[in-house]
Parts: C-alpha cells; structure tokens; sequence
C-alpha cells in the first residue's frame, strides 16, 4: 500500500455534540485531501442503517451502551458534555434532576461520562480503520486525533474535555474550536463563491442541542487564513427544540392526559417514537414552506379524532402549524446572528455572508428566512461610513451552505489536522488574562494596605497585584506566544528548591483591577488555573547572585501564553530556552 511510506499519518477528526457525534479521517499524504476524507457510517445498534452521526447518549441500565444502542424507553445521559461546563444549563427538553439523580445512582461524575462515551467513540474507529485498512496499517501508523469544542466554552470546560479525551485513551489528541473547523472546509468546499481577501463573514454551527457563532475576516485564501473579527456567542436553538415543540403541538391537540396516557403505554410510546421519527426525517429536515398545505404524520394505534386531526392512523399537520413551529427558534438564529453583526458593526465591518454548518444549518427553511430578512432594501446591517453601500445601498450578503453540512465540522477537524498549521492568524481575546504576584510597591498605583517588606530584597512590594497581558477584545496572534515577565527570589542554600505555583486569573468585566485589593476587585476576578513549576529543571547559572538585606539569588524568567482553538498552553522561559510545558490545574 503506498500509504504505507514513511511519515505517513492518519488524521481522525471527532465532534463531540450536544445530542450527535461524528467521526472523519484522511491519510496525511493524499493530494485533495477535501476530497479524501471519509465519515463513519457504520454504528454499533444501528442495525446495519447507515448514519453520519451517532446520538451522543450513554446508558448504564445494564452493561455500559452508547448511542445508537441505547433504547428509547430506557433511563440515558443525554447532552452530557454540557456538564463540563460550570455556567451552562441543561437545555429545556432535558431534566437537570433526572440527569443529576442518574449520575448519582451511577456512581459517576460529569466527566466519568464524558470519559467513557469518548472511548466508545475512540474504540469504534480504531475497529472501523482497521476493516478499512488492516490491523497491520493502523497498529504500524501514527494517528493524529483532532477533537472539537465549543468557541464560546470557557478554557477550564476545554481543559476538562482535553483531560477526559487523554483518560478515554485518545492518543496524540489536540482541541479546535468547532467554528474554525467548520471555516476550515466550508470555505474550500463551496466553490465557486463570491468572498474574497478582505471580506467578513459569520460562520453559524446549528446542531441538534446548541449553536455556536463566531466571525472572521478573510486574510488569505490560498492558503486560506482568517482573523477572528468578535469573540463567539452561541445559544440553546438547535433543531432537537423543533421535536419538543412538534410534541407540545400534538400535545395540545390530543389533550395532555391523552397524550400522557399514549406515551406511558409501552405500544403507545412505540407507535409515538414512529411519529418523532417521521417527523424529525420527513418533515423537519427536508421543510423550506413551499405552499405544500399539510403533511400527514404517521401515528399508529391512536383512535380517530377529528378534533386532533387523526384519521386512520395519520396526523394532518397544516403548512402554517409546522411554520409555527419552526419560527420561534427560527426567530432566535436571526437574533444571535443580528448579535454578531452588531459587534463587527461597531468596529465598521460589513458584514458579506453567513455559513450555515450543523445538522440545523442545513435546513433549507432556516436559510430561507435569513435571505428574506437579511437582504432588505437596504439591510440596517450594510451602513457603514468606510463601506459605501452596493446596488440598491445593500452591501452584497450571501447565505451559504455548504456540502454535507451536517458533517462540516468533522471533516473540518481532518483538514486542521492535517495542514497542522492554524488556520486563524488572529483570535479575538474573550476576557483579561493575568498572574496574580507581588510588584515593587508605588504609592501612586498600589494602596497602602497592600505593602510590606521583602526580607530578600530590602524594599518595599505590594502583593496581591495583578497585571494583565492579556486585555479583554485583545488581537492575539496564533503565531507569537504573549510573554508575562517575572522573577523569583530565594537564599543561596536553597538549592533544588520545592515547585512553585504560578496562578492564573481572568476578569470578564470591560475594565479590569489593577489587583486583588478590595471586596470590589474580588468580585470581578477569578481564578482560571493553578500551574506548578518545577525550578529544579532551571540551570543554576541562570540564578543571578544579589545583594539587599541579605546575599540571594535572582531567576528572571517569563510565563509564555499561547491562545490555540481549542484552548490555551503554558511554558515557563529562562534565558533563551523553554524550560517546559506548565500543566494547569483548572478550578
């Protein structure tokens, strides 16, 4: 097999969903690799139905099952990745109550889930690459994993997805925000289109569960390379909302004790989930209001009802009631996407397109009514003083979706795998980043509460201080590390000193504190992580010798900070080298 030449790799992108996951892989070496890229299929208690995406669910009722193989009557963990993430609730449909009392009977934390559905998913691709290239090949060649997450995520719900992608065994793995890899491919997949250098853009991952939104400006596009023009925003309006309201639609119409009473039957459950289907494969994602007047759903086993609508075993639905239940959470998509406009707005940056990626971006009804709204005579959108407006005052705006949508931020991951270079030059800095330490004191900047004396030194500090190197709104670029300088003291003696710990703190407010001085500074500033240092590994030569009260010695070093897509890395700098990573410990 020619793949088999040296350096050969394997490159595997897995998008870990709120409610469905995917998995793609290329070979490194393949000329087109846009074209080379494969999506698994295939999945365990699929019953040989083909998918491109197996439900993100996790079932202890028994032996451990996952996806696919998971029951519809049976007590799951759904949307479990979410609970990574401190700030951020459960959406509507699924109970916060149940899910906690099932990890509780489980014996099981947030992240043993996580775990354990990641190495579900990371052990059904090993078995599938090895049906489609051999145990020999897989065992013998270097497998590269790409992992998505969300923008908007915090770095501790990134760290946390990272840590439990290492404990499910994933070898070789790295983080990329879920936007940039969707970026990554519809970009080169929808051609020909009409962005060029210098054009703005929103790209709007739509999945079952969540939506994640974020801007770029296109710097280049062969190699394409984007800047990120405003921080991520996102929101709870994916598509699975469109089966909870088509349930409360037929809800209201049976009556909720009738309804209740049909869904507590074992047959009648049965004969609910064959309408959900029906609906989730005929009617929500091929629906684009085209006058078609009703649509008929079936719904075995329910009693004629005239008043419902259901007649021989079919629910009718009109037109106008799957609009309605469409429309609100369509409502919510133009709002967020209104949002994002806003932020490039106020920096005078038109707005040309919007890609549509994710199982709800290729919604043929959602991309309608975007172009309806979005290209008004004039769009408020399109005004700005440096962009005069096009033909009719309306700067030209596109709505674009590219191939296999559902799939474009796996296949992305592949590609961003492969280039292994970062796609985005620039990264929009979501909050101020500083390390809380002691500074010479001032009396102009530092109040006097803080000050004491160093008994190294001879001089007076302040502690508790915190300077930012990173400004919230910050361009940060992916190719130069932000370098934070800073000393350590300690007595000659001391040599093979005990690891030191280096705290990391953020402030999502618009104007941070200069320190940790007051109630006031305290409430607006957290702590991101604790990283150790191990100063063992540092020469001793680069300790300088000095004299204040006493003889000590002196290391002036530098924190190196890099913000990567999917999160941020740490090393600790003396002299001319990098003396190693630093391992974060998030809180």
């Amino acid at each position: 097999m020619d793949a088999l030449e040296f350096g050969t790799r394997l490159v595997i992108g897995l998008d870990f969903g709120t409610t469905f996951s995917g998995i793609a892989f290329a070979l490194d070496t393949v000329e087109d690799p846009l074209k080379a890229i494969e999506v698994i299929t295939s999945w365990p208690g699929a019953n040989s139905i083909t998918s491109d995406k197996v439900p993100s669910e996790l079932s202890y009722s028994r032996a451990i099952r996952w996806g696919f193989e998971v029951h519809p009557e049976e007590a799951r963990l759904r949307c479990m990745k979410l609970l990574l993430e401190a700030c951020q609730k459960l959406p509507s449909y699924v109970s916060s109550e149940d899910t906690y009392n099932l990890l509780l009977r489980s014996d099981k934390r947030a992240r043993d889930v996580v775990k354990e559905y990641l190495a579900a998913l990371y052990h059904h691709t090993i078995e599938t690459l090895k049906c489609r290239y051999g145990s020999v090949f897989v065992n013998t060649t270097g497998l590269d994993f790409v992992l998505t997450v969300p923008a908007v995520w915090s770095d501790g719900a990134k760290a946390a997805t990272l840590k439990a992608a290492l404990k499910a065994g994933i070898p070789n793995v790295r983080l990329v925000s879920k936007p940039e890899a969707a970026a990554a491919y519809a970009l080169q997949s929808i051609q020909p289109n009409h962005l060029r250098e210098g054009n703005n853009f929103i790209v709007y991952d739509a999945g079952g569960g969540t939506v994640d939104l974020i801007s770029f400006e296109i710097k280049q596009l062969k190699p394409l390379k984007l800047q990120e023009l405003a921080h991520g925003s996102g929101g709870m309006c994916g598509s699975v909302l469109l089966n909870l309201r088509f349930e409360q639609c037929i809800r209201a119409r049976m009556g909720h004790e009738a309804f209740d009473t049909m869904k507590k039957d074992p047959r009648g459950n049965r004969n609910w989930q064959i309408a959900l289907a029906y609906f989730e494969e005929k009617v929500k994602r091929r629906y684009d209001n085209d006058g078609r007047p009703s649509f008929n759903i079936p719904l075995p086993g329910v009693r004629d009802n005239p008043n419902a609508g259901i007649d021989f075993g079919f629910l009718t639905l009109t037109n106008s009631e799957v609009q309605g239940i469409f429309e609100p959470i369509v409502t919510e998509v133009i709002e967020l996407v209104e949002e994002q406009m806003s932020r490039l707005l106020a920096h005078s940056k038109p707005v040309n397109g919007v890609l549509l990626v994710g199982g709800f971006g290729q919604s043929s009804y959602v991309a309608k009514r975007l172009k309806q709204y979005f290209t008004g005579d004039p769009p408020p959108y399109s005004k700005t003083d440096n962009h005069p407006p096009g033909n009719n005052g309306a700067t030209a705006f596109e709505v674009m979706q590219p191939p296999n949508a559902w799939t474009a931020v796996v296949r992305g991951a592949v590609l961003l795998g492969i280039e292994v270079k970062d796609l985005v030059l620039y990264r929009k800095s979501r909050r101020h980043y500083g390390i809380k330490c002691n500074q010479v004191f001032d009396p102009h900047q530092h109040p006097a509460s803080c000050q004491y004396l160093d008994v190294l030194e001879g001089i007076y500090h302040a502690n508790n201080c915190l300077p930012w190197f990173i400004r919230k709104n910050e361009q940060v670029s992916s190719e130069r590390p932000i370098l934070f300088p800073f000393y350590w003291t300690r007595l000659p003696q001391q040599f093979g000193p005990k690891p030191q710990h280096i705290m990391l703190c953020i402030c999502e407010s618009d104007v941070a504190p200069a320190g940790l001085h007051s109630d006031a500074d305290n409430s607006t500033v957290r702590t991101l992580c604790r990283s150790e240092v191990d100063l063992s590994i540092v020469p001793q030569h680069l300790w300088a010798g000095k004299i204040g009260l006493v003889r000590y010695d002196r290391l002036d070093c530098k924190v190196g900070m890099r913000v990567e897509s999917g999160g941020l890395r740490l090393d600790l700098r003396a002299g001319d080298a990098i003396y190693g990573e630093m391992v974060a410990e998030f809180e």
